[in-house]
């Protein structure tokens, strides 16, 4: 499971077509990426996890999370 993290840096980086979502830790990069593609359908150009279960997602094209919501 994903979900949006929206914070002073993500939202900078929101700019730049790069999303970042807290995932499980579990969570291999093709999962994420497949998720990505169900909640928005648009293309994941490249994914960077990090150690704080979140990682940071580039799309093809820019998506609207308030739309989405964060729940």
């Amino acid at each position: 499971m994903i979900r949006p993290v929206l914070t002073d840096k993500s939202t900078r980086l929101m700019e730049m077509r790069q999303y970042t979502f807290e995932i499980s830790p579990k969570i291999r990069k093709w999962q994420i990426k497949q998720q990505i593609w169900e909640m928005f359908q648009v293309k994941v150009l490249a994914i960077r996890r990090n150690r704080s279960n979140r990682a940071i997602v580039k799309l093809a094209e820019s998506i609207d999370l308030l739309a989405y919501g964060t729940d």
